[in-house]
């Protein structure tokens, strides 16, 4: 799997690692990109809200924070129990660059508690 690649590029590569800052509706650039790719991981339906509203045809980001950005972070923050403004705000920005794990587990709701008495008896 990893002949002939370069661990460290396949590292910086992998959006997981890339930091969100504070942006806002009409911003362009780097920072509504990672933003962008960060939203795009946490699950498919919002890969493919990021794919209708941020990404074109090609699968490029396209670095503007426009209104289905808004729309796309309400429904996070709601999730998370953030305070719902659409805006890339700092409690925003402190639960995207949380760990990845921890991270799909409140968005996703994908950490659940397994009942096991059912396997047991």
């Amino acid at each position: 799997f990893l002949l002939g690649k370069n661990i460290n590029n396949i590292v910086e590569d992998d959006y997981m690692w890339i930091e969100v800052t504070q942006c806002k509706y009409g911003d362009k650039g780097e920072a509504v990109k990672n933003l962008q790719m960060k939203v795009s991981q946490l699950s498919e339906h919002y890969l493919e809200e990021i794919q209708k509203h941020s990404m074109d045809k090609y699968g490029n980001f396209d670095g503007v924070f426009g209104k289905g950005m808004i729309e796309t972070l309400k429904e996070i923050q709601t999730e998370a129990g953030l305070l719902v403004t659409g805006e890339c705000d700092q409690d925003t920005v402190d639960l995207l660059n949380n760990n990845v794990a921890v991270l799909k587990g409140i968005i996703n709701k994908a950490v659940e508690v397994l009942d096991i008495s059912s396997i047991i008896e």
